[in-house]
C-alpha cells in the first residue's frame, strides 16, 4: 500500500467516526425534542420527532415502546400496539413495553392476549405490584378468579397500601363464593382513601366540587338531621357547606368542577368526600328477592325481547319490602356519593362505600334466579347513581359487561312523568371492533352509527322498585328525568354489570 492510499484511508475512517458521533448527536436532540413534547402533553408535536428517530435508529426497544405510549394519547392505539410489539421483539426483556402491550390489547377487550402480555412483563419483574395489579384485572376479566386472588393478595403483601387491589380482590372473592371476606376487602379499600388519613389527600376529588354537588350535600345533611340522626352534628355541617355555596362564584353551563378554595378546605375538609358517615344494609335474613317473580315468564320475555330488541326484559316488584327500604335508607343516608359528573348527577362505586351485603344478596339471588340469562356470568361492578328533579341522566353509551340490570328504589310519586324518568335501550349492540373510548364515551359517534342502521329503541319507564335487564352491549340511556324537587324525591338508581363484554378475538387466542 503507497502512502498516498494509506493516507486515504486514514481520512475516511476519520470521516466515519465523525458523520457517526453527528448522526448520534443529531438522534440524542431529536429524542429530546420528542420526549420534551410528550411531557409536556404535546403529543401531535412529538410525533415527527419520534419518526425521524425511528428512522435513524429502528433498533432501539425503548424508542419504540415510547413511541406507543405517545400514540396511545392520541387515541391511535392500532399503531401504539404495532410499535410496543416492536419493542418487545427488539428486546424481549423490556417489561415495560410488555406491560404497556397489555393495557392497548385490553383497551380493545382483547383480553387473552392481554394476560399473555401482563404474564411477560410479571415473569420480568415479579414483586412490581402496578405489573401485577395489571396481570391481576386481567385474569379476573377472564374470569379467572382463583388467579386474580393469588395475584391481588401477593401484592397486598408487597404493598399493604395498594387501595384497589383490595376492591379488585374484594371481587374475585366474592365471585368465588366468599361474600364476608369480599366486603372486609371493599371496606379496606374504601377506609384506607376515604378515612380520616387518606392515601391521597391531594386527590382531585377532595379539592374540587360544583354546584350539583354542594347542593346535594346540603340537603342530605339537612335530611340526616331532620330524620333525628344525631351521630354527627348534621345541623351545623348544613350551614357550613351553605356558607360554601353562597361564598363560591359558580360558573354557568354544563356543572363544570371548581376548585375548593384554602379557606373552604379549611371547613370542610374534613368532611367533604370523606368516610363521614356510612348507613348499614347487611344481607337479609330472608331472600332480598320477591319470591313471587314469575322467572320462567321473564327469561322467555327476555330472549323474546321488546319492540323486536331481543335480550331486553323489564322486572316489576324486584325486591322485597324489606331489602327495598333497606336499601332506600342506605343510599339516602351514607355520604359516598363522590364521584361527580358534568351533567351534574353523582356516582357511588364498590370500595367507595357502596359496598354492602344486601347488594351482594342481590346480585347473588337474582344469577340464581335467572340461569339461562346469567349463565356463568359474574358481578364485577355495582354503581349507584343520584340525580335531583332537574339535571340530565347518563349519556349514549354501551357497558363493558355480558348483562347489565338496572333497578330503581326512589317512591313513583316522586315522578312527575311515569311515562318517562327510566331507561331508553337500542336494538343494536356496540360494534366487535370499537375500542371502550368509542362504545362508552362517544355519543356523536354513537348516534351517527344508531342514525345509519335505523336502530330501533325501547323505553322503559320509571317505576319505583322495577328493573331492567339487558344484554349490556346494547346502546342505552337514561330517559328525559322531570321528579319533584326536595331530597327523598331524588331519582336514584343501582347498576350491576355480570361478565364480560366479548370480542371478536375471545375464542381466537385462547388462555
Amino acid at each position: 500500500m503507497d502512502l498516498e492510499q494509506a493516507r486515504a484511508e486514514r481520512k475516511a475512517r476519520r470521516e466515519q467516526k465523525r458523520q457517526k458521533r453527528g448522526g448520534k448527536q443529531e438522534l440524542i436532540t431529536v429524542l429530546k425534542k420528542a420526549y420534551g413534547h410528550h411531557q409536556a402533553n404535546q403529543f401531535t408535536a412529538a410525533i415527527p420527532f419520534y419518526e425521524k428517530a425511528v428512522e435513524m435508529d429502528a433498533n432501539n426497544s425503548d424508542l419504540h415502546n415510547n413511541y406507543g405510549l405517545t400514540l396511545k394519547e392520541l387515541d391511535r392505539w392500532d399503531e401504539a400496539i404495532s410499535q410496543y410489539r416492536q419493542a418487545v421483539a427488539i428486546d424481549p426483556t423490556n417489561a415495560a413495553a410488555y406491560n404497556n402491550l397489555g393495557n392497548a390489547l385490553g383497551h380493545f377487550g382483547r383480553n387473552h392476549e392481554a394476560v399473555k402480555a401482563y404474564k411477560s412483563a410479571v415473569a420480568l419483574k415479579p414483586d412490581f405490584d402496578q405489573f401485577l395489579s395489571n396481570l391481576g384485572v386481567g385474569y379476573r376479566v377472564i374470569a379467572k378468579f382463583a388467579e386474580a386472588e393469588q395475584v391481588f393478595n401477593k401484592i397486598l403483601k408487597l404493598n399493604p397500601n395498594f387501595g384497589s387491589a383490595y376492591s379488585n380482590l374484594a371481587t374475585a372473592q366474592n365471585a368465588l363464593g366468599n361474600r364476608q371476606e369480599a366486603l372486609a376487602n371493599f371496606t379496606k379499600r374504601f377506609y384506607l382513601e376515604r378515612g380520616e388519613k387518606p392515601l391521597l389527600p391531594n386527590h382531585k376529588s377532595f379539592l374540587t366540587t360544583s354546584k350539583a354537588k354542594i347542593d346535594h350535600d346540603i340537603e342530605q345533611f339537612q335530611h340526616l338531621h331532620a330524620i333525628g340522626n344525631r351521630d354527627r352534628p348534621f345541623d351545623q355541617m348544613a350551614e357550613l357547606y351553605e356558607s360554601v355555596r353562597n361564598e363560591t362564584r359558580w360558573p354557568t353551563g354544563d356543572e363544570p368542577l371548581v376548585a375548593l378554595s384554602p379557606d373552604h378546605l379549611k371547613r370542610i375538609g374534613a368532611s367533604y368526600n370523606r368516610a363521614f358517615y356510612v348507613s348499614q344494609a347487611p344481607a337479609l335474613e330472608s331472600s332480598a328477592i320477591n319470591a313471587d317473580l314469575d322467572t320462567d315468564a321473564i327469561t322467555k320475555a327476555y330472549f323474546s325481547g321488546v319492540d323486536g330488541i331481543k335480550e331486553v326484559a323489564t322486572v316489576d316488584a324486584l325486591l322485597t319490602e324489606d331489602a327495598l327500604v333497606a336499601l332506600r335508607k342506605f343510599l339516602q343516608q351514607s355520604t359516598i356519593w363522590y364521584d361527580v359528573y358534568r351533567r351534574g348527577y353523582l356516582g357511588a362505586y364498590f370500595g367507595e362505600g357502596l359496598e354492602c351485603g344486601l347488594l351482594l344478596q342481590i346480585a347473588e339471588e337474582l344469577s340464581k334466579k335467572f340461569p339461562a340469562i346469567f349463565r356463568d356470568h359474574k358481578l364485577n361492578q355495582i354503581w349507584a347513581n343520584k340525580y335531583d328533579s332537574k339535571l340530565s341522566g347518563i349519556g349514549l353509551h354501551a357497558d363493558f359487561a355480558a348483562v347489565n340490570i338496572n333497578f330503581w328504589i326512589t317512591p313513583d310519586e316522586a315522578n312527575l312523568n311515569p311515562e318517562n324518568g327510566g331507561l331508553v335501550v337500542y336494538g343494536h349492540e356496540a360494534p366487535l371492533d370499537w375500542d371502550f373510548e368509542s362504545y362508552n364515551r362517544d355519543e356523536q359517534k354513537i348516534r351517527g352509527y344508531l342514525d345509519d342502521h335505523n336502530s330501533q329503541s325501547t323505553v322503559i319507564p320509571y317505576r319505583c322498585n322495577r328493573m331492567g335487564i339487558f344484554n349490556s352491549d346494547l346502546f342505552h340511556e337514561t330517559d328525559t328525568i322531570d321528579f319533584k324537587p326536595g331530597y327523598e324525591n331524588r331519582r336514584i338508581n343501582v347498576t350491576m354489570l355480570f361478565g364480560t363484554r366479548q370480542t371478536t378475538h375471545e375464542d381466537v387466542v385462547g388462555s
